[in-house]
């Protein structure tokens, strides 16, 4: 029970957060895409299992993410996808990217990941450019079997002493591409709704779902043993702390106590 609380709640935070910098990302991942739209209030959500797509299996997704639409007067100018790989030496990363109408790619960003510093870190835009490689990049231009680094025989850089993250995200990155291909139409008819509507009634949704669990935890009989516990050890302790002086005002007591300098 305590365990699926603190994932229900390590979900609300996370959500929390990726919110924050997911909208600070939009204009950088989508540069010189037009749009007249705020992306902020045209988004929807990408669940791990969805009927609405084939093949949601590609995004890779563990959790229901938001994704973002770009419009110039009405008409859809690119999409920014949520997607997710186990794959890196760390672990999981999680990713953003950009993919214009006509599937070419206009930008690749990694907002989570575990890699090694100096080495997998790479991947960030401000450790180097090779994030960047990908841009312009499109089913279409590159041949499938080019989507792999050059140790494998493909046509994207690797990294000194780290081969294993950089294959990681190329691979996920031509998943993405895939799966835009597999949903383009269905992608660009989900209806738009603000990012913090989406995130509100998530939220509403948890506090509805998680009170009758909450209460169930707080009157376990462990929990109310530990409280018990705590209880009679501060009283323990406070028990033996020295008696304050009485002869020292009170906080807000109007008396003065005269300085002479003289102990």
């Amino acid at each position: 029970m305590l365990l699926t609380v603190l994932s229900w709640t390590n979900d609300y935070l996370w959500q929390h957060q990726q919110q924050k910098n997911t909208i600070l990302l939009l204009d950088e991942i989508l540069a010189t895409v037009p749009h007249d739209n705020n992306l902020a209030n045209s988004a929807f959500l990408l669940a791990p299992s969805n009927t609405l797509f084939n093949q949601n299996e590609l995004l890779g997704l563990s959790l229901t993410r938001p994704a973002f639409v770009a419009t110039e007067q009405g008409e859809p100018t690119a999409i920014v996808l949520p997607l997710e790989t186990l794959a890196g030496f760390g672990g999981r990363m999680v990713l953003m990217i950009g993919i214009r109408t006509d599937g070419s790619i206009e930008g690749v960003r990694v907002v989570q990941h575990n890699e090694t510093a100096r080495l997998g870190d790479k991947i960030e835009l401000i450790k180097s450019n090779w994030i960047l490689s990908f841009n312009n990049r499109s089913l279409n231009n590159t041949d499938p079997l080019l989507w792999k680094v050059k140790k494998d025989g493909g046509e994207f850089d690797q990294f000194t002493g780290a081969t294993i993250t950089p294959r990681a995200i190329v691979n996920a990155v031509e998943n993405a591409l895939n799966f835009f291909a597999a949903n383009r139409a269905a992608l660009f008819n989900q209806e738009p709704t603000p990012l913090l509507s989406l995130v509100t009634d998530a939220n509403q949704n948890l506090t509805s779902r998680d009170s009758y669990s909450f209460w169930l935890l707080m009157f376990h009989p462990g929990v109310l043993f530990g409280f018990g516990l705590a209880l009679a050890l501060r009283k323990i302790f406070t028990s033996r702390l020295p008696k304050p002086n009485a002869d020292l005002p009170a906080i807000g007591s109007s008396k003065r106590v005269r300085v002479t300098g003289k102990q």
